[in-house]
């Protein structure tokens, strides 16, 4: 995760050079000031980011502002962040969208104002950013599947508990799921899919309803942490796969799973 959030401090810090003038208001000196903004602050996954911000930050010699919503569902407080950060006039910012159409209007304004933007984790609905940074969550998805099915010996009955519409992150690893699962495992039937809203008290009560709904499930695919929250008194009859966040499919536990990272540069408009 340090390497992750260096690789991206360092693109937004050459993109000060290059394509803001906003930044190039410090080129004689002075300490350059990135606002880094999660879609949200309570996962573990956010936290180590921030952790791997801070320890970028210091190796760079830049200055961190930390700040996201309570909740990745809160749209507007995100909204709210990065108009602060503009506001503020940072050097440049490193933006997780929660939603990929309700953020496109705040970045625009940020290009706009010559603060570069660099796009992590999420997709965003708009081409007004300097770099994207984020795992090949498709293929996530993808490897997702591939090992429930293993587990469940190519047959069964599965359902996809996912996270919310419009975080291109977990679309991604839903459709790779589901994908993977049509065109590969005729034998294995996903029967449910809903939305845990990224919240964990929400997401065990729909797990808790497709359970209800359907007693004879063989298994789960999870798309993320906050949907990872399944409890079952049967064990041995039910099976768990969960496409976990980035940083857990590049962990040594999961390192089977790791699919290649995606990175694009754009120049800002």
């Amino acid at each position: 995760m340090k390497r992750y959030f260096i690789a991206l401090l360092l693109t937004a810090a050459a993109a000060c050079f290059v394509a803001a003038p906003a930044c190039n208001r410090k080129a004689g000196g002075g300490r350059r000031t990135i606002a880094v903004i999660p879609k949200g602050v309570s996962h573990f996954f956010w936290q180590s980011v921030h952790a791997g911000a801070e320890a970028a930050g210091r190796e760079s010699n830049v200055e961190i502002v930390w700040k996201g919503p309570a909740q990745e569902t809160d749209y507007a407080g995100q909204t709210n962040i990065v108009e602060d950060a503009i506001s503020r006039r940072v050097d440049g910012i490193v933006l997780a969208p929660t939603h990929k159409d309700a953020l496109v209007p705040v970045v625009e304004r940020a290009a706009r104002e010559g603060i570069p933007v660099t796009i992590m984790d999420s997709g965003i609905g708009t081409e007004n950013y300097v770099s994207y940074v984020a795992t090949d969550n498709r293929q996530g998805g993808a490897n997702a599947a591939e090992r429930l099915a293993q587990r469940l010996g190519g047959k069964g009955r599965v359902a996809i508990l996912g996270v919310k519409a419009g975080s291109v992150s977990t679309d991604q690893r839903e459709e790779g799921f589901r994908e993977t699962i049509k065109a590969k495992y005729p034998d294995i039937e996903v029967v449910a899919f809903q939305y845990g809203e990224s919240d964990r008290a929400r997401s065990l009560d729909r797990a808790t309803d497709i359970l209800t709904a359907h007693p004879d499930l063989d298994g789960f695919f999870a798309s993320n942490e906050s949907s990872t929250v399944l409890k079952t008194s049967r064990p041995a009859r039910l099976t768990r796969s969960s496409s976990r966040t980035p940083t857990r499919w590049a962990t040594r536990r999961s390192r089977r799973w790791s699919p290649s990272s995606t990175a694009r540069r754009r120049r800002a408009r």
